[in-house]
């Protein structure tokens, strides 16, 4: 979630899966995947960034979850029967 602001200052919380895309204003305007504009007053690098650290958070909280990478074992070569 990333915190922006609308054309009338209210804060609000948006998902980042739900942008489609970001268009330039004045003001920035916000196309939603369920067909909603959304026009915000942060610009549309601020947005991207905020979008960008969002995904990098996402990435670092899904690398510190995951198990362990091991190492395959090392198999032993198989000695012939005496």
């Amino acid at each position: 979630m990333i915190r922006l602001f609308r054309i009338d200052d209210l804060e609000i919380m948006l998902s980042i899966d739900a942008i489609k895309e970001i268009r330039p204003g004045p003001p920035t305007t916000l196309a939603l995947l369920d067909g909603e504009l959304l026009q915000v007053k942060n610009t549309p690098v601020d947005v991207m960034n905020k979008v960008r650290a969002e995904r990098q958070g996402r990435e670092e909280e899904e690398r510190q979850l995951a198990p362990p990478k091991r190492k395959p074992q090392a198999k032993e070569p198989d000695t012939p029967a005496s």
